[in-house]
């Protein structure tokens, strides 16, 4: 069950809803709780159990780490909590990866198992280690083994984000905090809507263009821009899917109570990689960043110790996004190219910010290429063909169809990717003019709500981007 489903929309979220208004409120937590386990039985019952034991370890934890009062021994807890669950997510996610290679460079015959992928795994266990971190770092437990599981499988963030880290959550586990109101269902809706539009709309449609190209088994058949089409509609699609899930997770959150943090701030108007960075996943950079880059030292030591600490962040940054030599790479080329930008800010600060903008997304376009790729050998040809080598010409009949198909999605596509509706309200910010404006905005939500519910009762194209998780 994904949020742009039928089964979500009509059955789930109603009764999810209905409940949570018309119980006690001493059992609001439990009912949430109910809910967020049926929500993750529906998709992957055969690893609940996953689930559970990771709400188990960070809940044990947390109690020992409460009540011991010896700072060595503290640290061994944290220590063995952590490497617990990431021993269970590297099993699931990189055990078979880990014997493919070791087979492929040993000359081995090893026998590599069939491991399911648990639906969300990347996530909870940060949360259920955001949660061990804090603890450890001053913040008070949570006794409740309800709350407690709440906090890690809340169905708006479980399978898709944000990772919601416990210090920024745990005054919302108290249901007195967080008294249901009108108007923060409307304002979580609202924002629910906006996302299902953009994963409906946008990035489903613009999706299919991507998946044409890159399905193409020999690319240099065709043209330098029909190359081209393939990574800006990929780089469009994965945009507006990710934050698209991100924006329902987060309306769904205010509807019952949550404030989740934002987790993208338009990362295709950035002008350089680390602006880029600072707005695009921004639970993910600031969970990377309190949890691992400060720790190692951060940028308060050596030009050395420095650069090693980013390669760390940024070779563990690719791990996490799946088993598989392209997103490795990929996590690996943003810590370098993070690196030589910052060695270079001097000259870079002296080039016009159209053109490092222009810049910046050529480079986040191409490593997306590689992010999309089904292997490093497939981003080889890919990168080939986009610089011109073996093509068969800049344009071809297949460029002019497909993008006579596109040209439209793509324009609105980039068009929203930019900060332009923020630019409107700031420019019609008061008056009859900020009205009218609110009132569209308002109408056109609806009709592309009413459209996206369409779109999925038809059966339309609707892709899960499991493999980021």
């Amino acid at each position: 069950m994904v949020f742009s489903s039928l089964s979500f929309l009509l059955l789930f979220l109603p009764v999810a809803v209905l409940g949570y208004v018309l119980i006690p409120n001493r059992f609001a937590n439990a009912w949430l709780l109910a809910m967020s386990l049926w929500f993750y039985w529906t998709g992957d019952s055969k690893h609940i159990g996953l689930l559970l034991a990771t709400i188990g370890i960070a809940w044990l934890a947390g109690i020992l780490l409460e009540n011991c009062r010896s700072n060595r021994i503290r640290g061994i807890i944290l220590m063995v909590g952590v490497a617990a669950l990431l021993i269970l997510m590297s099993y699931f996610k990189y055990w078979a990866f880990i014997l493919e290679n070791i087979n492929a460079i040993f000359h081995r015959n090893l026998l590599v198992p069939e491991i399911a992928f648990p639906i969300g795994i990347s996530f909870f266990i940060f949360q259920a280690i955001s949660y061990m971190a804090d603890v450890f770092r001053g913040e008070k437990i949570i006794k409740n083994p309800i709350d407690m599981a709440l906090y890690i499988a809340f169905f708006p963030q479980l399978i898709a984000g944000p990772i919601v880290r416990y210090h920024d959550i745990a005054k919302y586990l108290d249901v007195q905090y967080r008294k249901p109101r009108l108007q923060n269902f409307a304002d979580g809706m609202y924002r629910f809507c906006i996302g299902l539009s953009k994963k409906v709309l946008i990035a489903n449609q613009i999706g299919g263009a991507a998946d044409i190209v890159f399905s193409v088994r020999n690319i240099s058949e065709f043209s330098v821009l029909y190359t081209w089409l393939g990574a800006v509609a990929y780089t469009l699609q994965i945009y507006f899917d990710f934050s698209g899930y991100s924006d329902m997770a987060i309306g769904l959150g205010k509807c019952f109570g949550f404030e989740f943090l934002e987790n993208f701030n338009y990362p295709y108007a950035a002008d350089s990689i680390r602006d880029f960075w600072r707005r695009w996943h921004m639970s993910l950079s600031g969970f990377f960043r309190d949890y691992v880059y400060i720790p190692l030292g951060g940028n308060r030591c050596s030009a050395g110790r420095w650069i090693l600490n980013m390669m760390v962040v940024w070779l563990l940054t690719g791990i996490w996004h799946g088993a598989d030599w392209t997103y490795i790479l990929w996590g690996v080329c943003y810590g370098l190219l993070l690196i030589i930008e910052r060695f270079l800010s001097s000259w870079t600060a002296k080039i016009p910010s159209p053109i490092k903008h222009f810049l910046t997304m050529v480079i986040v376009t191409l490593l997306w290429t590689m992010f999309r790729a089904d292997s490093l050998n497939q981003a080889a040809e890919y990168y080939r063909n986009m610089v011109g080598i073996g093509a068969v010409g800049f344009v071809d009949r297949a460029l002019l169809f497909q993008f006579r198909n596109f040209a439209l999605l793509l324009t609105v596509g980039i068009l929203f990717s930019l900060p332009v509706m923020p630019w409107l309200h700031k420019k019609f910010l008061v008056g009859k003019a900020a009205a009218a404006l609110n009132v569209v905005e308002g109408m056109g939500l609806l009709a592309c709500t009413i459209a996206s519910v369409s779109y999925i009762y038809m059966g339309s194209y609707n892709p899960f981007l499991y493999f980021m998780f």
